[in-house]
């Protein structure tokens, strides 16, 4: 049965596995909507309703018909993996009758316009972008195929165009989608949030030696590589320090790094760590960030773009990379080592600052206000 077309919420689409160990979409959706319920909002799960068999062959039918979303200007075919996830974003679509709601809210690029042709002209399209850089970007560092790239470019210029809202974290990720923004597009601002689980153990570190802690990717824009030559430098002054890695990655054989791969659960490694450090380049609003505010771990960071809204706290367990640089890291490795045990303070103000802002509590608290309104006043 088909949802009245009245009806006044706002869908919030997924096209993703909700992993709350994922980062983008996937990750923030689950750590901070899934399972929850309200009358203003409704989040796509992860399993699709059986469509009945007269169903199907009208879905077969909208999702394969001659459309212009699978033909950007430079006609280079998009990868089969990737046209195979955009027509799921369509299947998901109809079969979750999404043309019914008043709002739909996106968290990317690529399933908004994938969807464009079946959204009504009255409803209103929020999106969200979670990229620490252009969408298509993001998409040529990940080494894809050149048709996706050119595919993603004419994606996210069409996806904010369509756009009624653009929702960001804090103002200091505007110049990030700078160049994709729109006059028509209000913009609004939504501090992001997460949820931290309990440590399911203690990590039985050397207490002779101070950790640092990076969690995610080893890329560019991750500043990776900036960091392991601070450490390197800073290891060479003070041979106690160690840098744990962990995350997806080229292993690293450096005297004083440990590299620890992937694991499904980092709090544990971040409540035992002396420190956690993060590089980034470019910021979106990384959930380690706020994971780490919330195992209460003290944070050395650089303050780029979403990041930086993390200087106005007063938590002397945030410590901000002013230079944010090789030079600069080096300098607040060797300036901060103190081990956790001994930082009870700088501990206790960074779990005051992840309860008072960052909590998933917290950030279902906002997206309801932000979401009445917006009804309200459209």
């Amino acid at each position: 049965m088909s949802l009245p077309s009245s009806i006044n919420t706002c869908l919030i689409f997924s096209n993703y596995p909700l992993n709350p160990r994922d980062g983008g979409p996937s990750g923030f959706l689950a750590q901070n909507l899934l399972g929850s319920t309200s009358t203003l909002y409704y989040l796509m799960g992860p399993d699709l309703p059986q469509p009945s068999g007269s169903m199907i062959a009208n879905l077969k039918r909208k999702i394969i018909r001659k459309s212009t979303i699978y033909k950007p200007k430079t006609r280079l075919p998009i990868s089969p993996g990737f046209k195979g996830w955009l027509d799921h974003s369509r299947y998901r679509f109809i079969v979750e009758h999404a043309a019914n709601y008043r709002m739909i809210w996106f968290h990317d690029v690529w399933s908004l316009y994938a969807c464009a042709d079946l959204i009504g002209d009255n409803q209103l399209v929020v999106l969200q972008p979670h990229t620490p850089e252009l969408p298509s970007s993001e998409v040529q560092a990940n080494l894809q195929p050149e048709g996706d790239i050119e595919w993603s470019k004419s994606a996210e210029k069409s996806a904010f165009a369509r756009a009624n809202i653009i929702v960001l974290p804090n103002k200091q990720v505007i110049p990030i989608f700078e160049s994709l923004l729109c006059k028509e597009n209000q913009i609004r601002f939504l501090t992001s949030g997460a949820k931290v689980d309990v440590p399911r153990f203690k990590v039985p570190l050397d207490p002779d030696f101070i950790y640092y802690l990076f969690v995610g990717r080893r890329n560019e824009i991750k500043g990776f590589e900036t960091l392991i030559r601070a450490f390197k430098r800073a290891y060479a002054t003070n041979p106690k320090l160690r840098l744990l890695l962990l995350g997806r990655g080229n292993v690293r054989e450096t005297p004083g790094v440990i590299d620890l791969g992937f694991m499904e659960n980092p709090i544990s490694w971040m409540t035992s760590a002396d420190y956690v450090v993060s590089t980034n380049q470019q910021s979106y609003f990384d959930l380690t960030a706020m994971e780490t505010l919330g195992t209460g771990t003290p944070f050395i960071y650089f303050p780029t773009g979403g990041h930086a809204a993390l200087d106005c706290h007063n938590s002397t367990g945030l410590v901000s990379v002013i230079d944010s640089n090789e030079d600069g890291l080096t300098h607040c490795l060797l300036s901060n080592t103190q081990k956790r045990s001994a930082n009870s303070i700088a501990c206790s103000e960074n779990r005051n600052v992840f309860l008072e802002y960052y909590s998933d509590y917290k950030y279902r608290e906002r997206l309801e206000l932000m979401i009445g309104e917006i009804l309200h006043s459209n």
